[in-house]
């Protein structure tokens, strides 16, 4: 999904590339042999573009403000002394929470973005040092404003260079602080923090890698010989859940009356019929149009611009705020309408557009931090603002299930390597897929973002 301005373009090349690139997409079921030689059974040959929630301060740790994060790291690694072992979570968005909230490492990493200073170009080699060094590391699932993110954290960014990320990591330097270190589009940055290394180290340390929850970068193991140098591999994973969906309109008691007032539209000022396809249409008098088909499919639409629709809050300044309460107002309008609906899961955003005051934020399903890819569709849910106002959103409705058993799957490093063997470059992703209406398999997909 798209997440910066050049993203148009992006977009066309990265679905281009889609329609000629084998995703591979691995299932415990036939593929244990097929792991170890790099011969798989099944490949998908074509998937769409694709790749919030709870701002909630735990024991203190998490910042206050004004706008509440969109999306959470995929993955946290924590190293507490020189060239040792990593502590880590990945796809587990209990733990990443944990390590983002309870202990701090939310405020760390906020106050390194606010007093960094101007950040210049580093060297892999510098980056790979400072995935060694005490301090600790975030991957996302999509390249973020660092605006964006310092709007998450309750900070702002000082200089001047804003770029988009999806790795940080706060490291010892050479000066005895932490350095703010961060990857964006394949390029290297480093900027000094006013963080002291004595104020983090008691935190660093509660993290001892275990059997448990040991992890390792690619470019540190010898048998991974992929091009996504800095994959972070577990150990080990916990079980994770096996999942079911179905359109929450289905289930009795539920219907369109229950979302109305996320969208500010009064059942006493609106109409509604059903048409003959059983689509059932609500109009608020002359101001907007809601639309929901039987397979829960909603769409939203304000029939004046501009000026109309769902205000959003403007507190934020720099040169970045707009595009923050664009997307702080799509997450909210989004946790009043789907969350409640949506069981398991919930959104975070995946990507964006930007055209001058208009804003088109993109958002897909996450199950306790593995995301999830709906059959037929690029995203699960669009909004669309202008000039501070929701008018235009679509919204894919599914409530997500715990089926009661756990799903299998091989491990992470032995399904990169085996991908390597068979010659696709690049990463690979964890997702659950909907292989036919409300079924979804848990599986490794291959990543065609581009590899350092």
């Amino acid at each position: 999904m798209i997440n910066t301005a050049q993203g148009k373009s992006k977009k066309a090349n990265i679905r281009e590339r889609l329609k000629t690139a084998a995703i591979v997409f691995l299932t415990i079921s036939g593929i244990a042999l097929a792991a170890m030689t790099g011969v798989f059974d099944q490949v998908v040959e074509s998937l769409p573009v694709y790749s919030g929630l709870d701002g909630t301060t735990v024991n203190g740790g998490m910042a206050q403000t004004s706008v509440q994060p969109a999306a959470w790291p995929l993955a946290i690694a924590v190293t507490s002394e020189q060239g040792g072992r990593h502590y880590g979570v990945k796809y587990d968005k209990d733990g990443i929470l944990e390590l983002y909230g309870e202990l701090a490492l939310s405020r760390f990493m906020g106050e390194a973005i606010g007093s960094s200073s101007e950040a210049e170009v580093i060297t892999a080699a510098e980056w790979e040092a400072a995935l060694a060094a005490p301090g600790f590391f975030w991957q996302y699932d999509m390249d973020i404003p660092l605006s964006v993110l310092a709007a998450w954290l309750g900070t702002e960014v000082t200089s001047q260079n804003t770029p988009s990320v999806d790795m940080l990591c706060l490291a010892l330097s050479d000066s005895g602080n932490m350095a703010l270190y961060y990857r964006s589009r394949s390029v290297f940055y480093r900027g000094e923090t006013a963080v002291s290394y004595s104020y983090i180290s008691s935190t660093l340390d509660k993290f001892l890698p275990t059997e448990d929850n040991s992890v390792s970068f690619a470019f540190e193991l010898e048998s991974y010989n992929g091009t996504d140098r800095y994959a972070l591999f577990p150990d080990s994973y916990s079980a994770f859940m096996g999942i079911s969906g179905k359109n929450p309109f289905d289930e009795d008691g539920n219907s369109i009356d229950d979302i109305l007032s996320s969208f500010e539209v009064s059942q006493s000022i609106s109409d509604s019929y059903t048409e003959v396809n059983g689509t059932v249409v609500v109009v608020a008098g002359n101001a907007s149009t809601l639309r929901l088909t039987t397979s829960g499919t909603l769409t939203y639409k304000v029939m004046e611009e501009p000026d109309t629709g769902i205000a959003i809050q403007t507190s934020l300044s720099g040169d970045m705020a707009g595009l923050a309460e664009a997307i702080e107002g799509a997450r909210a309008l989004l946790e009043k309408a789907v969350l409640p609906l949506s069981g398991e899961a919930e959104l975070w955003i995946t990507g964006f557009e930007e055209d001058g005051s208009k804003y088109t934020v993109y958002f897909d399903y996450y199950v306790n931090g593995v995301p999830v890819y709906i059959s037929g569709s690029d995203w699960a849910a669009r909004v669309v603002i202008n000039d501070g106002f929701i008018f235009d959103a679509t919204i894919n409705f599914v409530k997500f299930a715990d089926k009661g058993s756990d799903e299998l799957i091989p491990p992470e490093l032995q399904a990169a390597v085996a991908q390597a063997a068979s010659g696709h470059t690049g990463g690979i992703s964890l997702k659950y897929i909907e292989v036919k209406n409300g079924v979804f398999d848990l599986g490794w997909i291959s990543d065609l973002k581009s590899a350092i």
